[in-house]
């Protein structure tokens, strides 16, 4: 089964492969590409395909393309997940491995490695794990006033990495979040599509019972049914 990227993260992981260090010349594409697939079944089939000669961004392209295209190297394992998982081992904690790791939230992509600083086990985001799905805020809407939101904001921390993933926020939107202003923007994000009831339950599944006791001390709760 090939995978269906939408076409921001298409272009996306496109840029980061193509300035990933280990990118950069044939010859280190060609190991990049053999390290990922040692081992796995039809690797060298799925390497025999990819041209790796040429430009930069046109090797990335067609790498990615063609690895979302091959299909699964092993049973529940997709080639671009292999690939990825691959990707992540070389990388830093930053905004590109938040966006690859959420791909396999957003996609059936096996379960990401090289997670770090504290995010969620591959167990819990993966899309395959129905008690990690956030609850529905369909029927109630929560408010906080601003001395709340600041403290959560300033004490969520680089927490809100692994919180954004486990909220199941896409990665092309995680992406466009501040630098330096994260945790705000997630909150924005949440309030914005009326989830902020969802906050108390996730922030407990992840371990920061602190920020659950600060929500609860000021939630107020208003039925919509009141308004309807």
């Amino acid at each position: 089964m090939s995978v269906q990227l939408a076409r921001d993260d298409f272009n996306k992981l496109v840029a980061i492969l193509r300035t990933s260090p280990g990118f950069a010349t044939v010859r280190d594409r060609r190991r990049l590409v053999e390290a990922a697939l040692e081992g796995v079944p039809r690797g060298a089939d799925l390497l025999a395909l990819l041209d790796l000669d040429g430009a930069p961004q046109l090797v990335a392209v067609e790498v990615v393309k063609r690895l979302a295209e091959f299909g699964q190297v092993a049973e529940g394992r997709e080639a671009l997940g292999v690939f990825l998982n691959a990707l992540l081992n070389l990388m830093g904690e930053d905004k590109d491995a938040v966006f690859i790791r959420a791909l396999f939230v957003t996609y059936p992509l096996d379960r990401p490695t090289g997670i770090h600083n504290g995010s969620a086990p591959a167990d819990t985001a993966s899309p395959a794990a129905p008690s990690a799905a956030p609850v529905s805020a369909s029927s109630r809407t929560v408010r906080y006033s601003g001395k709340i939101r600041l403290a959560f904001c300033r004490r969520l921390g680089d927490d809100w990495r692994p919180f954004a993933d486990y909220l199941e926020i896409p990665a092309f939107d995680q992406a466009r979040f501040e630098q330096g202003d994260e945790a705000r923007a997630l909150w924005v994000w949440l309030e914005n599509r009326n989830r902020l009831a969802e906050l108390i339950g996730a922030l407990a599944d992840i371990g920061r019972l602190d920020l659950v006791e600060l929500l609860k001390s000021e939630a107020a709760t208003i039925d919509r049914s009141d308004h309807d």
